[in-house]
């Protein structure tokens, strides 16, 4: 065989080889996780050998979140029930006319307070803009210790600040008072009360007086019961705030 015989033969044999190679190369087949895959139920897809869905994220804690708990309503409404001292026995009712006990109880407004110990302002529920204070006809009184000065219930328009001495009445001529002096036990509703002196700042705790002398009925305030002269129209009673 000559020599350009053998070059063609190898070209031809080249060429088949060449044609082999292209022809062995495998076809892409489309991937089994299509992205048609994704919208199959999981039926169909374990019909096909593929594996189920992903769970979907039902829960979504931002929906679910705990609101905050409601506060506390900012004021009380309410009345003021008078009882006994000794044996808590109810007498009647802070009334729209202070000598008056047994109806028609006044009712008041006054700032829900954090404790027991909070000075408040008690203020009537009638929109006259007065307040419960305690009046004295001397501006100098000294109510505590050692002291038979006392304090007497009126509603003023008057308003005086916590820790404050007394202003003089603007509903009263030549009396004087004090308004924010009260305090109310959450827990039980239990009112108090103190009273702040003019001359040295002295700050005294009350104890209440009814006095039923004559058939009235007048509510008096001390700082001192020792010093207090009792008889026997004179009952020492507490303040207590019921519902309205």
């Amino acid at each position: 065989m000559t020599n350009p015989q053998v070059l063609l033969l190898v070209s031809l044999m080249i060429s088949l080889l060449s044609a082999t190679s292209v022809c062995a190369v495998p076809t892409p087949t489309v991937s089994a996780r299509s992205v048609t895959s994704v919208d199959l139920t999981n039926a169909q897809r374990l019909a096909r050998g593929l594996t189920p869905n992903i769970p979907k994220r039902l829960f979504d804690p931002t929906r679910v979140r705990r609101n905050p708990l409601p506060s506390p309503q900012p004021n009380v409404v309410g009345k003021i029930a008078i009882k006994s001292a000794s044996n808590n026995d109810p007498i009647g009712w802070l009334a729209v006319n202070l000598r008056e006990l047994t109806h028609d109880p006044q009712i008041i407004t006054f700032k829900n307070p954090a404790s027991a110990s909070e000075l408040l302002e008690l203020d009537l529920a009638d929109n006259s803009g007065r307040h419960l204070g305690l009046q004295v006809d001397d501006e100098n009184a000294h109510i505590g210790a050692g002291h038979n000065a006392y304090a007497t219930v009126t509603f003023t328009h008057t308003s005086t600040g916590a820790g404050q001495s007394v202003s003089p009445d603007s509903d009263s001529s030549n009396q004087f008072v004090e308004t924010t002096v009260w305090s109310v036990d959450p827990t039980t509703g239990r009112l108090t009360a103190q009273w702040v002196n003019k001359d040295d700042g002295s700050v005294a705790p009350l104890f209440f007086v009814l006095d039923t002398y004559r058939g009235g009925s007048r509510l008096w305030f001390f700082g001192d019961r020792d010093a207090f002269t009792w008889n026997s129209d004179y009952h020492e009673v507490t303040y207590w705030i019921e519902p309205a």
